[in-house]
């Protein structure tokens, strides 16, 4: 996979790119090493003219030459384009790639891993592929195969203008010198404006997720003057960076102006005392041009690798989450339902005290249990725990006496139904959200829909089952007709295990209602874990828990 590469560190980095691309990589190379020879035809013909042809008056080696020039002239034009179009196509292939696998990686990432960051720094991961896609296999490889063309550049340059290759040779140590010796500054500047950028993102995807709350609120004001805050600075850093970056393409394009110059200078003053021809120094003079553009390119290269080591960083942290999908987890076939908490410890963070402590709790197959409790006492984190959401600090879990960590998450979660108090929709049809975007359970989902009270506001739909779900449309949706749709959308793959989260807050009784008998049906034949408030829907529990102190009391 080309993806491979991405998950080293460091320069193995573009090894490992064009050893996943090597028919793409070979092709680049054996365009750009014939670009370079064609490269010098012309200051060699030049030579050859003056010392030669002009001299003797030959037309007819004149013509033959002068074809020769043309004929590659127009192989070096025709040989760019379809080095533009091979780096073009890998590119392409690149991001495509590696973008659905660093998506991969948030969507089977442990959860507790993710909620680490904010959403923006996240998008502002996935987003600095726009930065790689075109380097390694584009930029850094060309300047690369580059390289030895200098020095066969210098010796050109040497054998026809001896000492006049000390100009060139003078002139790329001291732009080395120039870049290196900022590159610190640079980096410096890069990492700075990374950390308030991922400020400045985070802060825009709060606000847009939110902008119902900041505009009932008229909070416009004081957003507008936090986001001002935070633009500014990365202004300022952009401001710098972009400056740093000019000064030296500036040093760059001067220093190799004040080249040609020099070679001009110091060949003429060799043309008076008979050391070199004419076209000798046409020759040198070409040659010493043509030496230094692998160099601003190198030059330019080496700017931009600075920002593509902290692209490559960020690239990195996204493929290098930990997955919750691992070989050697089982795969679920099916369950009866039985679950057992074994001695759980668990908190959120190391400095907190535990939410859950010597936690016990064994629910049979097809029994309902019902779990209440004060504020933030742990109801939902135990739904999680089935869920393998989180993951207790000590104690174990068990579904059909099957350690909970030796199971495959995505199979597992196949056979339970999470019914949350906060309804999502996401982008789709009406029907899409119902199902799960998948059209076999279109029959399913419609008898479901009948059950919870959902038909008759279908009905009333101008598109019916068809009605476009967007952002908008999703906030205009009444809440309560969202948790029946989040609660038909958890029971299509018909599920073992049933975990009812609140999800009937905003419910009215007469929806209230069906979903109680909803869920008597199911009690028949499914185990169900309750947390509710509502005491219509915890009547249905055959035993009521309370969580005290991090404990479970079984209520009379």
């Amino acid at each position: 996979m080309v993806i491979d590469f991405i998950e080293r560190v460091n320069f193995g980095l573009p090894l490992q790119a064009w050893k996943n691309t090597q028919e793409i990589v070979y092709s680049i190379i054996f365009a750009t090493l014939a670009i370079n020879i064609l490269a010098l035809i012309f200051p060699l013909t030049l030579l050859q003219i003056y010392d030669r042809i002009i001299p003797n008056q030959s037309m007819t080696t004149l013509i033959w030459l002068a074809v020769a020039v043309i004929i590659s002239l127009i192989l070096g034009a025709f040989l760019k384009v379809v080095r533009t179009y091979v780096g073009a196509w890998a590119d392409a292939r690149f991001e495509h790639v590696v973008g659905c696998r660093a998506f991969d990686k948030i969507l089977n990432c442990n959860l507790s891993e993710y909620e680490k960051e904010g959403s923006g720094r996240h998008l502002k991961r996935i987003s600095a592929l726009n930065m790689l896609k075109n380097f390694y296999v584009g930029q850094a490889l060309v300047s690369i195969v580059d390289i030895p063309f200098i020095f066969i550049f210098l010796i050109l340059i040497a054998y026809i203008g001896t000492w006049i290759v000390f100009v060139p040779i003078a002139v790329i140590f001291l732009v080395f010198y120039v870049t290196f010796s900022n590159t610190t500054l640079f980096q410096t500047l890069l990492e700075e404006r990374q950390d308030h950028d991922d400020r400045r993102l985070n802060f825009i995807v709060e606000t847009i997720s939110k902008v119902h709350t900041i505009k009932s609120n008229t909070m416009e004001a004081q957003m507008l003057r936090r986001f001002e805050r935070l633009q500014k600075y990365s202004s300022f850093y952009d401001y710098k960076m972009t400056q740093h970056s000019a000064h030296l393409m500036s040093d760059s394009v001067s220093l190799s102006q004040l080249t040609i110059v020099m070679v001009v200078a110091i060949g003429s003053t060799m043309v008076f005392n008979g050391a070199l021809s004419v076209g000798g120094l046409a020759a040198c003079t070409l040659l010493a041009g043509r030496c230094l553009q692998p160099v601003n390119m190198i030059i330019s290269m080496w700017s931009r690798l600075q920002a593509i080591k902290v692209a490559h960083e960020e690239i990195s942290k996204v493929l290098s989450m930990e997955s919750e999908l691992k070989d050697d987890l089982k795969k679920v076939e099916n369950i009866k339902g039985k679950i057992v908490f074994d001695k759980i410890y668990f908190r959120h963070e190391e400095e907190q005290s535990f939410l859950l402590k010597d936690f016990n709790l064994t629910i049979m197959p097809n029994e309902t249990i019902s779990i209440s409790g004060e504020g933030v006492s742990g109801k939902t984190t135990i739904l999680w725990m089935i869920l393998k959401l989180v993951k207790p600090q000590s104690g174990k879990i068990f579904i059909d006496d099957q350690d909970i960590q030796t199971l495959d998450p995505v199979s597992l979660r196949r056979f339970i139904s999470y019914m949350p108090q906060q309804a999502v929709l996401f982008q789709g049809t009406l029907l899409e959200n119902l199902t799960l975007f998948e059209e076999q359970y279109e029959t399913r989902a419609k008898q479901l829909c009948e059950k919870v009270g959902l038909l008759s506001f279908i009905e009333h739909f101008p598109d019916g089952y068809d009605t476009k779900i967007g952002t908008q449309s999703a906030e205009a949706l009444p809440r309560g007709i969202m948790q029946r749709v989040v609660i038909v959308r958890s029971l299509i793959y018909d599920p073992k295990i049933i975990l009812f989260d609140e999800a009937n807050t905003t419910v009215d009784m007469e929806g209230d209602k069906k979903i109680r008998e909803l869920l008597q049906n199911l009690s028949k034949n499914h185990t169900i874990i309750i947390v509710s408030h509502r005491p219509s829907i915890v009547a249905l529990a055959q035993k009521q828990y309370v969580i005290e102190d991090g404990k479970l009391r079984l209520t009379e």
